[in-house]
């Protein structure tokens, strides 16, 4: 969300983030004091038509005046970290209103970190490992965190290091190896289909699982983006809306608030994104349950950015 919109969409509008000529700054203008720089200045050709047109009469108003460099350099920075601070507190309460906190000390953590358990296979929860990955799998398993931060799906560290998808990997176990922490589905499913282990360096083990435990989170997030998208364009009357209601609960299993549904655009994409993401976990652990093929013959690295 940019910050020249934090105000409206999170309720406070005793701030605005206001304009600053970002293309006169330089250091031979530090001390400038004299008539305001000209609108080309404010980067006017970047702004939409609903920016220019609140732009336009302030710039004709502010323009008769003197412009001070200095001051108004420092206004416009304290302005700019007012709105995120007021932003971030107001978000902070929005969330805290449906997401509790538990407080947890590190004597627990501790103590719950000295649990072992005997036979890795049977663990569920997280594992840390390094692992050789099979040639010719077609869709890698494994995601892999570059040096340089990408998230990749590889079957070779060296070759997604060097960008090599032109030729066949030609490099050894070890250069092809991955370390890393994985949830112990993806890295059993991977065994299943011919990576193999070369070390095990941590195992962390939960006694309970379930694949229900970030439904209420995806709900309560998805019930947000859907009652800050509005009303669909069809449901104009009081039966009609009623209607939506009732089949958004039937297909969804959410019962949205009549109340709250209004068109709101940067909460709608704030929360889509958080949806976004679950229907991509869910897509990719549908993708794996199907059987792979690997191809036959030389290869080149399969590499694939997320």
């Amino acid at each position: 969300m940019r910050l020249s919109a934090m105000p409206k969409a999170l309720g406070f509008t005793d701030k605005t983030k206001g304009y600053f000529p970002h293309k006169f700054s330089s250091e031979i203008h530090l001390n400038y004091v004299g008539p305001y720089p000209v609108p080309s200045d404010y980067d006017v050709d970047r702004m939409t038509v609903r920016e220019r047109e609140e732009f336009d009469p302030w710039y004709n108003e502010v323009s008769r005046g003197t412009f001070d460099f200095q001051k108004e350099a420092s206004l416009y920075c304290k302005n700019d970290v007012d709105i995120l601070t007021q932003g971030s507190l107001k978000f902070r309460d929005q969330f805290l209103v449906q997401c509790d906190m538990r407080g947890v000390t590190f004597g627990e953590l501790h103590y719950k970190s000295e649990k072992r358990i005997s036979r890795t296979h049977a663990a569920t929860g997280f594992i840390r490992a390094t692992v050789y990955p099979p040639r010719g799998l077609l869709f890698p398993v494994l995601p892999h965190k570059s040096e340089g931060g990408k998230l990749l799906f590889t079957l070779c560290r060296t070759c997604a290091e060097t960008n090599n998808e032109g030729g066949p990997c030609e490099h050894d176990d070890e250069g092809r190896a991955l370390t890393g922490v994985w949830v112990t589905v993806e890295f059993i499913k991977a065994l299943d289909v011919g990576y193999r282990v070369g070390k095990i360096t941590e195992v962390w083990h939960f006694d309970k699982s379930s694949d229900t435990v970030f439904t209420d989170y995806i709900h309560t997030f998805l019930k947000g983006k859907q009652e800050a998208s509005g009303y669909p364009a069809e449901a104009t009357d009081r039966e009609s809306r009623e209607k939506y209601i009732r089949d958004y609960q039937e297909h969804q299993g959410i019962l949205l608030d009549a109340g709250k549904i209004e068109t709101n655009p940067q909460q709608s994409s704030h929360q889509v994104e958080i949806h976004r993401q679950s229907v991509d976990v869910d897509h990719h652990v549908s993708a794996y349950k199907k059987k792979r093929t690997p191809a036959e013959g030389p290869v080149p690295c399969h590499t694939q950015e997320t």
